[in-house]
């Protein structure tokens, strides 16, 4: 591998197990209960592998363990240069660790003293930004309101006249516990589709909120563009990789990073950042220092920059539960379903529930070696 490939992003999430005991044959222990499996995913920031390298049950991620997974890659010249979670509680609490907040986003790797950078995972941050519109609005620095009204009005538009935005239905709007989780109903929310439609008709009294709202809403369907790149050209400068229209994509950027700085969802305080605010402001500007140094130090030209998401555990969280009929594993059969999946030349079908895009050609590290060494 070049360097290039052996530049490496570190995902970590939880996935919920059955709370069981179990007896574990091979090391003659009882095992658990526990509820959620700890996993963490190393990916090639510029090539096409990944590799689950650790699990770990009832157990939040640290900064020793977090600083052992980067020591050991280290070891064998992989070098870890970013890492991706969501802005759960605990995840929280390991940026605190690490002295990260919305303007220092990186720490320092402790084998080559070079910056890792910290990203919140950005289709959880969609669905964040969309569950605040909804539940509260936001004010923006200039007094604009943002608002659920204009898209309620819309709603009704398309569905008693005509059909002006095929995307958007009732389940976009009351999102229930299940639907926030959803991102696929966040990202139809949050399209240029519906930006547009807003612009275009400004349903209801109040023309002005309209207009806000579909602004607003189109220029979060461009940052979630930047940040959810798969390819390195696409059909507007957004939707291609984050670097190859630098100058425009870094100017879209900052205006989002004026923006989620100085919003304030309505009724909540002026004075303090609500905590998907944060993880939106440390991921603009990671994005922009992680750039600067893959070019500088690697010679990169462009990031695709869902290379950065975690649609990779999303996926294998998924492979997961369909290779089996129960949707949440216990510890040993997760163990077991694992091994199957990380070793055997086909990962098995995707999950209908999945939130991410069927994109993905990476292969695990561990089935490339065993298939090319012909183990059967």
């Amino acid at each position: 591998m070049s360097g290039l490939e052996k530049t490496v992003v570190i995902a970590f999430d939880e996935v919920k197990v059955k709370s069981l005991l179990e007896y574990d044959v091979a090391a003659d222990e009882v095992v658990g209960p526990y509820n959620q499996m700890q996993v963490v995913m190393a990916r090639s920031l510029f090539g096409k592998w990944k590799q689950p390298i650790y699990i770990g049950f009832d157990t939040k991620m640290t900064p020793s363990i977090l600083f052992k997974i980067i020591s050991e890659l280290h070891k064998i010249s992989f070098n870890v240069v970013a890492c991706v979670s969501d802005c759960g509680g605990g995840n929280v609490g390991l940026w605190k660790n690490l002295e990260i907040d919305e303007n220092k986003t990186f720490f320092i790797n402790p084998q080559t003293n070079n910056n890792i950078y910290m990203f919140a995972d950005a289709p959880h941050l969609l669905k964040l930004i969309r569950n605040w519109l909804i539940d509260h609005g936001f004010e923006l620095e200039n007094g604009d309101i943002i608002n659920k009204e204009p898209l309620k009005k819309l709603f009704e538009l398309t569905d008693s006249e005509i059909n002006v935005c095929y995307k958007i239905s009732e389940k976009h709007l009351i999102v229930d516990p299940q639907k926030r989780q959803n991102v696929i109903l966040a990202a139809q929310l949050l399209s240029h589709t519906v930006g547009n439609a807003l612009l275009r008709y400004k349903p209801g009294p109040d023309v002005k909120t309209s207009k806000n709202t579909g602004n607003f809403i189109c220029d979060i369907s461009k940052w979630f563009d930047i940040f959810n790149s798969y390819t390195k050209l696409g059909s507007i400068p957004t939707k291609c990789a984050y670097g190859v229209h630098l100058a425009e994509q870094n100017k879209h950027l900052d205006k989002m990073l004026h923006t989620f700085e100085t919003m304030r969802p309505i009724g909540k305080s002026k004075n303090i950042l609500q905590r998907f605010q944060k993880g939106l402001i440390m991921s603009i500007r990671s994005l922009q220092l992680l750039f600067n140094d893959m070019k500088s130090h690697l010679q990169a030209q462009f990031i695709c920059t869902h290379k950065l998401n975690q649609d990779c555990l999303e996926i294998f969280f998924s492979q997961i539960r369909s290779r089996g009929p129960n949707e949440h594993p216990s510890p040993l059969t997760a163990i077991a379903r694992i091994r199957m999946i990380t070793l055997g030349k086909n990962p098995g079908v995707l999950g209908a529930q999945t939130n991410t895009v069927d994109a993905n050609t990476e292969e695990y590290v561990a089935a490339s070696v065993m298939e090319t060494a012909n183990i059967n």
